[in-house]
């Protein structure tokens, strides 16, 4: 009789240092507050990089982006702010240089999300959508 058990190794991952390739940069990332921006804030924040969690709306889902960028040990802001506003889009990089200084990384990561198809957009929903291109 044959039986089906297999012992498989215990699994032993290295002890690697985080490695904070950019320590001292700083980063600005538009909609930061959620999905892909969120991801890339993080990471930033994780690799040593100073972040502008940058939103529109809900400001308390960009105050925990920054709670966890501060965790891992960098630093953080969250800055509402709409790009499509050329008014917004200067008050938020002058906030960054008055809290770190230089931009040094722009991740233009915002953008809107029509649940039309192309064809059955208004031509009011259509500019909405391509000002944030």
């Amino acid at each position: 009789m044959h039986l089906h058990h297999h012992e498989y190794p215990q699994v032993h991952l290295p002890q690697v240092p985080v490695r904070r390739l950019l320590e001292s940069q700083t980063a600005i990332v538009t909609g930061a507050s959620s999905g892909i921006g969120k991801a890339i804030a993080i990471a930033l924040g994780a690799a040593g990089s100073n972040v502008c969690v940058n939103y529109v709306t809900g400001p308390d889902k960009a105050e925990d982006v920054v709670a966890e960028i501060e965790n891992d040990g960098s630093h953080a802001f969250a800055q509402q702010a709409d790009v499509s506003s050329e008014a917004d889009v200067l008050r938020m990089f002058e906030a960054v240089r008055s809290e770190f200084g230089a931009v040094d990384i722009l991740i233009n990561n915002a953008g809107l999300q029509s649940d039309a198809p192309f064809i059955e957009m208004t031509r009011a929903q259509w500019q909405k959508v391509s000002t944030l291109i």
